[in-house]
């Protein structure tokens, strides 16, 4: 009777190993299937990560004016979610560990240059002269008053550059017209509407506006205000010429989350092609510094003649041409 108790026990013990040791494989058969799933999901989110990364990093010569419009209302976008973190903690701490850490920043950063040519519009030959230079890229304004404009608009759209509306605003100067439908001090916010659709209705695929002149309505704060609550929602690149050291534009710009560049050189007001090159030169250094420059010019023969001479060794150097709305690429890139 002891023996068959014994073996009942030793049958028992059996059982219950049994047990247990299928539920040790089930635990790791689970643990495995998990693994080879979270591996999978990951390997997934990489690879649509990538396909994201390659739908960003488009060749800017490929887009389409349509497409620099949608870049522009991404990076307003951008600025708003941007403006809405406060992340200049994380900055910080970011900045500190760099600088405590061994690690260097890059040295070969690329130096570009917006080379913007004012006043385009009232003289064909000279447009074409510039646009027989075949420059990788510059950004060309023009004059909303001038004639023929959808025959010179074509032209540059054909050299896949971007354009700009070179609307005329009030200088301080009052001997001085800046042109027809010009943006007054004195205009209340209706005149002013009135006058903006009137100047941008004079031809179309413009991805932004700068000013003509404008020292004084850029410098007026009430004046410059009412501008951006007319453009602000119109998907425009605004540029500031800077014809005022005390022009409001980019600081008001930015309260109103319009994409801005501010003009850093002009490179022509000597009119002098050994001048121009001085400019030019100049604006390479800035370049470097900054890692870009804006410079404005005018649809000048000596200013062609300078950036026929200078393009070559730019090229060689490494510089890279870019228009307003590339640059605004980088910056949301970036």
């Amino acid at each position: 009777m002891v023996k068959i108790i014994k073996k009942l026990k030793n049958k028992k013990n059996i059982y219950l190993f049994s047990i247990l040791l299928l539920i040790l494989l089930i635990i790791l058969y689970l643990s495995t299937a998990f693994f080879n799933f979270d591996k999978s999901d990951k390997k997934n989110l990489l690879n649509n990560q990538k396909v994201e990364k390659s739908k960003v990093i488009k060749k800017y010569d490929e887009l389409k004016t349509s497409e620099k419009k949608l870049i522009i209302e991404r990076y307003i976008k951008h600025k708003n979610k941007v403006k809405s973190s406060n992340n200049s903690e994380l900055q910080n701490k970011y900045e500190n560990k760099l600088s405590n850490s061994n690690i260097k920043k890059p040295s070969n950063i690329t130096s570009s240059i917006v080379i913007i040519i004012d006043d385009a519009g009232m003289n064909i030959s000279k447009l074409k002269d510039l646009l027989n230079l075949k420059l990788k890229n510059i950004t060309i304004a023009f004059l909303p008053y001038s004639n023929n404009l959808d025959y010179q608009v074509n032209l540059v759209n054909e050299s896949g550059y971007d354009i700009l509306v070179h609307i005329p605003m009030e200088p301080e100067d009052i001997s001085i017209d800046p042109g027809p439908n010009a943006l007054l001090t004195s205009h209340n916010i209706d005149e002013l509407k009135s006058n903006i659709y009137k100047n941008l209705s004079k031809f179309s695929n413009y991805v932004g506006i700068n000013n003509h002149m404008g020292s004084k309505f850029t410098s007026n704060s009430k004046s410059i205000k009412n501008f951006f609550e007319i453009i602000k929602s119109m998907d425009l690149i605004f540029v500031d010429s800077k014809t005022s050291s005390n022009s409001l534009a980019a600081e008001m710009s930015n309260k109103y989350n319009i994409p801005t560049l501010s003009r850093d050189l002009f490179i022509d007001n000597v009119h002098d092609k050994n001048y121009v090159l001085m400019q030019l030169r100049k604006a390479e250094k800035i370049a470097k510094e900054k890692g870009h420059v804006v410079v404005i010019g005018h649809l000048q023969k000596w200013t062609i003649d300078a950036l026929a001479e200078w393009y070559p060794s730019a090229k060689n150097n490494g510089l890279i041409l870019d228009t307003v709305s590339s640059i605004i690429k980088k910056k949301l890139v970036n």
